[in-house]
């Protein structure tokens, strides 16, 4: 079995600012992972992280992105890095520290855009 997780133990990592239930829907997209996660050989403690960690990067591209510069109270200004799609889990910190802990490939999985395919059909009527 996979670890569960709560919109609390997202909470306690990174404070996104978006409501509990755009959190709870992230966390609801990140358990499409469990199966794997179940299967992967990490303990629930790391599969626990594991998650958390899919959230937050998740919710940080939901804001915008990394920050990456900030200035004082004068200036009033912050800079985000663009996430890039292509970058994948490497566009944020989250993404970056999860892609070190067991179990890592399982969230990967459910990121990887590439494997998407879309299709248009249809008719043109005059």
């Amino acid at each position: 079995m996979s670890a569960l997780i709560n919109v609390n133990d997202v909470n306690d990592f990174y404070n996104s600012g978006k409501s509990d239930n755009v959190v709870q829907s992230v966390i609801n997209a990140i358990d499409a992972a469990d199966a794997c996660l179940a299967g992967s050989g990490a303990t629930e403690d790391q599969q626990k992280l594991v998650k958390i960690y899919a959230c937050c990067h998740q919710l940080t591209l939901m804001n915008g992105g990394q920050v990456t510069s900030e200035r004082s109270m004068t200036g009033d200004s912050v800079s985000y890095a663009a996430p890039a799609a292509a970058k994948g889990l490497d566009c944020t910190q989250w993404g970056m520290m999860l892609k070190s802990m067991p179990g890592a490939s399982c969230i990967e999985a459910i990121f990887n855009v590439s494997d998407i395919q879309v299709f248009s059909v249809g008719r043109r009527y005059s």
